[in-house]
């Protein structure tokens, strides 16, 4: 009955398998996001990169403008110039928008940090206890085993054998005790006059 306890009490432990599926969604959460952050870094410097060279280009054709020779030549470069200038201002709200979206991703990477760190030393801590109790239990069993093995020894042939016939057929239990007017192995509660033919009746 002992054993039976110990092993229903092994099998409710929380080896953390729960846990760790909850820490591994939020680490592939985690990675998605870095890699999401590392696109939109990506991006602002290409962003970036366009702007500066239409900046450069814009003022090249500014200080071409200021020494245009010809009506014609003047009002190319100004249609020019007023083209650089609205696409300098598109790219300028581009870069503005990738940097609202870094902020934000940052912030959020940071809280999925937190979670897979929380998660992480939680399941450590699970594993420990997980490790700690298995071992203790273990060590029970193997005691109450040997305990077991040198009770059945004592048996005569004839009970060793009603032992395990009865064993056989109540799944390893061949003997329960009475706790509060039940079986300790199924739980079953006992009538009265069921508990005093447990008192008085032979072992079939």
């Amino acid at each position: 009955n002992h054993l039976m306890r110990l092993n229903r009490e092994r099998a409710a432990l929380d080896n953390g398998d729960a846990t760790r599926a909850e820490r591994d969604t939020l680490a592939a959460a985690l990675a998605a996001q870095e890699k999401q952050l590392n696109e939109l870094n990506t991006n602002r410097v290409s962003l970036e990169g366009d702007l500066e060279a239409r900046e450069a280009k814009l003022n090249t054709q500014q200080t071409r403008l200021m020494n245009a020779k010809t009506t014609h030549e003047v009002q190319s470069l100004e249609r020019d110039i007023k083209a650089l200038t609205t696409a300098r201002g598109e790219l300028d709200e581009k870069v503005l928008l990738v940097m609202d979206e870094i902020e934000q991703c940052e912030v959020r990477l940071d809280e999925l940090r937190a979670q897979h760190q929380e998660k992480e030393d939680l399941l450590n801590q699970i594993e420990s206890t997980f490790a700690r109790e298995t071992a203790r239990i273990d060590g029970e069993m193997q005691t109450l085993n040997g305990q077991r093995e040198s009770q059945f020894a004592a048996l005569s042939e004839i009970e060793q054998t009603k032992y395990a016939n009865s064993a056989g057929r109540h799944h390893g239990i061949a003997v329960a005790q009475l706790h509060n007017g039940a079986c300790s192995a199924c739980g079953t509660a006992l009538t009265p006059f069921n508990l005093k033919e447990a008192k008085t009746a032979e072992w079939p």
